[in-house]
């Protein structure tokens, strides 16, 4: 008995190669159900980890384990983040990447740019004749960044401020309005100082006084204008582009007139 154990033996082990053999002339990916032993109830070693993998479709004649060609399908075939699965369970081709330009603008909308904190000096009120000098808080004047992905397509975003145009509120005699562009958010005027050399890139001088405005005042505005810019990276059909922003804000500066004295 023995001996008719070993041929067999021997027997499947040839059939087995000759299976492999087959698979790779025919690029089919196939399983061979392995030579019956005693202890496994004629299906292999269960612990084998290919068996493990393949699906199991064992068929017998007459109580023996028979060398049947099997289907091979991995139990969690990889799979890239971007596939999806199809209700037969097979999975899908990726889906096409997104427009960058459209992720672009999904991290835009995040971007928190901050509204410009007006400050100036002197402070209230300001007087006609006088350099009142404009700016706008370092917390409003910074750099913003932002991202986002979808699906293999990465945007960075990053906003810089450029400059703040500074609209004063009174009309001038031509009927505009009064104004001033900076390149930069203006010198912060030293509190309590008198020195009169100190000098800023940023300042206006009001022609006329704010009485017979609404609470007499004008209403002063700073409107920051952002640079931003975006880079993808990934699956991109867009590799950058710019565009501008702006933020604004808002208060109210009294003018005053000083009145000269005259002596004698």
């Amino acid at each position: 008995m023995n001996v008719v154990a070993d041929m067999r033996t021997a027997a499947h082990r040839r059939l087995a190669r000759l299976a492999v053999l087959v698979t790779l002339l025919l690029g089919s990916s196939v399983f061979v159900q392995p030579a019956a032993h005693a202890d496994d109830g004629g299906f292999g070693d269960p612990t084998d980890p290919v068996r493990k993998r393949c699906a199991q479709e064992g068929a017998t004649r007459n109580g023996e384990a028979e060398l049947v060609p099997l289907p091979c399908r991995e139990v969690n075939p990889p799979r890239d983040a971007e596939t999806e699965t199809r209700g037969d369970g097979d999975f899908a081709p990726p889906r096409p990447a997104p427009p960058a330009r459209n992720v672009a603008e999904q991290a835009m909308s995040d971007l928190a740019l901050p509204r410009p904190v007006l400050r100036h000096a002197p402070d209230d009120p300001t007087w006609v004749g006088v350099e009142t000098w404009l700016w706008v808080t370092s917390g409003s004047w910074r750099t913003v960044r932002s991202s986002a992905s979808v699906r293999g397509v990465r945007v960075d975003v990053t906003a810089r401020p450029s400059r703040v145009v500074w609209r004063m509120g009174e009309r001038l005699a031509d009927g505009s309005q009064g104004s001033t562009v900076c390149k930069g958010p203006g010198r912060v005027w030293p509190r309590g100082s008198m020195d009169e050399s100190l000098r800023t890139y940023c300042s206006y001088e009001y022609r006329t006084t704010s009485a017979g405005q609404p609470n007499e005042r004008y209403t002063i505005s700073a409107t920051t204008v952002w640079t931003v810019s975006w880079v993808c990276s990934g699956r991109c059909d867009e590799t950058s582009a710019s565009s501008t922003r702006t933020t604004s804000g808002s208060e109210l500066l009294r003018v005053g007139e000083r009145q000269a004295v005259v002596d004698g």
